[in-house]
């Protein structure tokens, strides 16, 4: 999605910077590092700028891009098990509540309305394991 750099980072901003703020930063940098005013500066850097600044100015890309982060942080800091599907979990239809059993013993459990559309981590109950859900559609769609 970001070409492995930082938006924020790469705009001098942090994930709680204003508009404001952010264009004041992508002026400022479009200044500096412009092709037609920076000669030493590669051209890639100006693009990396302008694509951050495409990403952030527009609030719903925006929204994507720092759930995006979010998910990328979730993934680093749990180990991972496996990736399944919903129809790989027991469904508990009166509770609303899935849940898959672990190789520890323990189990994985996730109630319907903590589910997201994408991918949804899900850690063991009893050991540092997770599993992500791969989601379609949330079951209220189906």
């Amino acid at each position: 999605m970001n070409d492995g750099c930082n938006y924020y980072e790469v705009l001098n901003c942090i994930p709680t910077s204003s508009f404001e703020e952010l264009k004041r930063n992508y002026k400022s940098l479009v200044l500096q590092y412009h092709p037609d005013k920076c000669f030493t500066a590669p051209s890639e850097v100006y693009m990396q700028i302008d694509k951050a600044w495409k990403t952030l100015s527009d609030p719903e890309l925006r929204s994507r891009y720092d759930e995006h982060l979010r998910q990328q942080a979730a993934y680093s800091s749990y180990v991972i098990y496996d990736t399944l599907s919903m129809d790989d979990m027991t469904c508990d239809p009166e509770l609303k509540r899935y849940t898959y059993s672990c190789r520890c013993g323990g189990s994985y459990t996730i109630d319907e309305c903590e589910l997201q559309f994408g991918d949804t981590i899900v850690p063991c109950e009893d050991c540092s394991l997770a599993i992500v859900i791969k989601t379609l559609l949330l079951p209220s769609e189906r």
